[in-house]
């Protein structure tokens, strides 16, 4: 019985410790995923005009470096961006069909430098201003799994604290991934 008493307790504690390893390779994974995602922008709402691909990444290659360098006013080089594509699969009626709205695919921007990305989001409050070639494209940070989710989450308890509001005040989500919060700001008057 004793020796029994023993072993259980010492499976218990294996099974402790591999949840604990298990957990521990998870948080490496996610902080891995981070620091990649770290240096990446998603830019959503740029048309796709072209048929073959080639075209497309020449084409949207040309519209960042335009909104990057015209639009938000920050010098960035072709050295600056290490790949540039779509994400998700081309709507095989995209371009064709003129009549239907078709929702363009984000294109991901990763950059060599995580100094060039944070410029880039430090500058966006320009994008109000830009030409209206630029006004309607939004971009983001490149988030994880789990912060888009926690993301989601803030999202719509602002949107639950915005519906009880008597209408002074807007509640919108900010900051940087991993460290998002609600913050309640004054409505402006236009």
């Amino acid at each position: 019985r004793e020796v029994s008493n023993k072993i259980a307790e010492v499976v218990g504690e294996v099974n402790v410790v591999k949840d604990t390893l298990q957990e521990v390779r998870k948080m490496t994974e996610d902080e891995k995923d981070k620091e990649i995602r770290s240096h990446n922008v998603i830019i959503y709402r740029v048309e796709e005009k072209c048929q073959t691909r080639e075209e497309q990444i020449k084409e949207d290659k040309e519209f960042c470096m335009e909104l990057f360098n015209m639009a938000l006013g920050i010098d960035v080089k072709d050295a600056d961006i290490k790949s540039l594509f779509r994400i998700g699969k081309k709507n095989p009626n995209q371009g064709n069909d003129h009549n239907s709205v078709t929702k363009s695919r984000p294109i991901l921007v990763q950059f060599r430098e995580k100094s060039v990305k944070n410029r880039i989001m430090e500058s966006l409050n320009k994008l109000k201003t830009a030409e209206d070639y630029f006004k309607h494209v939004s971009i983001t940070h490149d988030l994880t799994l789990t912060e888009r989710e926690e993301c989601k989450k803030l999202v719509a308890e602002a949107k639950r604290k915005q519906d009880a509001e008597t209408g002074e005040f807007v509640y919108r989500v900010r900051g940087p991934p991993g460290q998002m919060k609600i913050l309640r700001f004054r409505k402006t008057i236009q």
